[in-house]
């Protein structure tokens, strides 16, 4: 989990540092760097090989098909691609944010609830990404959106998963 923070916000840091051109190499480089990491750690992260995938094809869509019309909405790809991979995974009952084999129903709970979180939180970034095209928010707003899906989610999980409880609890 910690890989997949540094990556994603390596990479945004990089939106605002280098130029267009550079920036999609050295995150496409830097997502093969993080995988092969992952790779000697034995481990699968879902996350570092969406990242890796969305750059790939960005990639290859900018420097071999010659499309550039398409970078103001790299971020708008980006949230997409992250709201379907932790809908995806917590429909199916394996969210990408478990990197352990565990037993425990609540920590599947929590880790559900922490990917529905990412998910709306990132619909609601891309949504904005779209609406505010024009005006450099629409850089801003989407990228504190997501950063906080990642950041608040484990408190909303767990605050969520401590209301369901209680519930339960007064309900029996």
């Amino acid at each position: 989990m910690i890989s997949t923070v540094f990556l994603f916000g390596l990479i945004l840091v990089l939106i605002f540092v280098l130029p267009g051109k550079y920036m999609l190499l050295s995150s496409l480089y830097i997502s093969i760097c993080i995988l092969i990491w992952d790779n000697d750690k034995k481990r699968v992260n879902w996350a570092n090989r969406l990242v890796f995938v969305v750059n790939t094809i960005i990639c290859i869509l900018f420097y071999l098909a010659g499309i550039n019309n398409f970078v103001p909405y790299i971020g708008s790809v980006f949230y997409s691609a992250i709201m379907l991979l932790a809908l995806l995974t917590a429909l199916i009952k394996k969210p990408f944010t478990l990197t352990k084999k565990s037993n425990e129903l609540n920590e599947l709970k929590f880790h559900l609830i922490y990917c529905y979180f990412m998910a709306i939180m990132n619909m609601f970034a891309l949504v904005l990404s779209l609406i505010l095209m024009p005006n450099v928010l629409y850089i801003v707003m989407p990228l504190l959106l997501s950063f906080l899906s990642v950041v608040l989610g484990p408190t909303v999980a767990k605050y969520m998963l401590q209301v369901k409880n209680e519930r339960g609890v007064t309900n029996e």
